[in-house]
């Protein structure tokens, strides 16, 4: 080590046993979106996308900056909803929400103002469950947004072809599991430009040679930024343990118009159309390594959400 560079405070004299239950702070924070109708259910499949079951919390001591003193606290983090991931502090001797955060990190924030609602489907019965056989890896490609024909790493399902990348390092499963279960793959789902919407399938066609442009982009800059954390830094993937990468495109917001915006969410990226300020998200190299890079930093330094400053 070189330098240091931070802060320190002398451990805090107080309580560390809470005189509220882990429950109750649970029930608090799922109150602060009841209160504003913002509270959905997700269904089983959202869930497993999102390697969500409910509420965690845990104990932890708020430092002064956060809490105006040294306070024990409830960490509550919370998915009210198939978009947005929150990070909750309740008060462990009193029941008092003390600060609220959205952790859903945004390629522009200052414009962003969606929320969406997802699952997955097949690509070739459209049903909720992927549990059907893979024939196995192959070669596509497709022109992306830059006009560019981009080599394209897929599945092959029977006569459907499917953007599922099998190819790094990570890839853990073979030619016969199904889809839902394959693990160290980068899969690109499409939202369908339908706000709210209650399903997203994985893109898929008839050829290997995609024509949406947006999906090709969306696809291979995924792969690029895994690359590029492999190669520069040794990392297996955003969680560093092979986990599977997901891209979600044609996401809009609620109102239906395009959304100006790309967001890591915890679990997946998603890519706008671009509205006013920006063309398709998707589009961008630099935006697809700069959502995984929100992924890495969340699985490693775990930085709050908070305080960004915009030029």
């Amino acid at each position: 080590m070189q330098g240091l560079n931070g802060r320190y405070n002398a451990t805090p004299q107080l309580n560390t046993k809470p005189a509220i239950s882990e429950q109750a702070a649970v029930r608090t924070s799922l109150a602060y979106f009841e209160q504003q109708d913002a509270l959905k259910q997700l269904d089983s499949k959202q869930q497993q996308l999102l390697n969500y079951t409910g509420p965690t919390s845990r104990l932890v001591i708020l430092p002064s900056w956060e809490a105006g003193k040294p306070t024990l606290a409830w960490r509550v983090e919370v998915r009210p909803d198939f978009l947005n991931h929150w990070e909750i502090f309740v008060d462990a001797q009193t029941g008092q929400l003390i600060s609220q955060t959205n952790m859903t990190c945004t390629f522009a924030p200052q414009i962003y103002n969606s929320r969406q609602q997802s699952t997955q489907t097949c690509p070739t019965s459209g049903k909720t469950c992927c549990s059907f056989p893979v024939a196995g890896r192959g070669q596509g490609s497709g022109l992306d947004l830059n006009g560019v024909n981009q080599p394209l790493d897929i599945w092959q399902v029977d006569n459907v072809f499917a953007l599922i990348n099998a190819s790094k390092d990570m890839y853990r499963s073979n030619d016969n599991t199904p889809i839902s279960d394959l693990q160290g793959v980068l899969i690109t789902y499409d939202a369908a430009r339908v706000p709210n919407a209650d399903s997203v399938t994985i893109v898929n066609g008839t050829s290997s040679t995609f024509s949406d442009p947006t999906a090709v982009s969306a696809h291979y800059n995924a792969s690029l930024a895994y690359d590029y954390f492999k190669t520069k830094h040794n990392r297996n993937s955003i969680d560093g343990e092979g986990g599977n990468v997901l891209s979600i495109i044609n996401i809009v917001n609620e109102d239906g118009t395009e959304m100006d915006n790309a967001y890591w969410n915890g679990e997946y990226m998603a890519y706008g159309n671009g509205n006013f300020a920006f063309k398709p998200l998707a589009g961008g190299d630099d935006v697809g390594g700069h959502e995984m890079s929100h992924g890495v930093i969340g699985s490693t330094a775990r930085l709050v959400y908070r305080d960004q400053r915009v030029p």
